[in-house]
């Protein structure tokens, strides 16, 4: 009988620490600039971007469907910053509103200026 109730309250004890455990949350990830994105305001010409490792890819409204303008680059993103070292180097500074929109200012590296703020909806 005292055998019994050991088991019992071990498993009741290990069915407890089991629902604790799965009940943990893991930190949600932080968005990530990679993938197609389109201008929602900022730029005079609608533009859609897609950003993947080793290449950034624009197209703009008045192209045919399926062209796009593409650079092979080294992309970089840490934190709020996204470093593109292609043929011209420049710098983006991300502040994302949730996981799909994200305002962007564009600075040109080799000048040291902004070039641009705009924003961008994942699509």
């Amino acid at each position: 009988m005292k055998h019994t109730l050991f088991l019992l309250a071990l498993s009741l004890y290990v069915g407890q620490t089991s629902i604790t455990v799965s009940g943990c949350k893991k930190e949600p990830l932080p968005p990530t600039i990679y993938g197609e994105w389109r201008t929602l305001s900022g730029l005079l010409t609608p533009t859609e971007y897609r950003i993947s490792e080793g290449e950034i890819c624009q197209r703009y409204d008045d192209y045919p469907a399926g062209t796009r303008i593409c650079q092979s680059a080294q992309l970089s993103a840490s934190g709020d910053t996204l470093r593109v070292n292609g043929a011209t180097p420049y710098v983006w500074v991300l502040a994302f509103k949730g996981d799909n929109v994200v305002n962007v200012m564009q600075a040109d590296t080799a000048f040291a200026t902004w070039q641009a703020v705009f924003t961008l909806e994942r699509k």
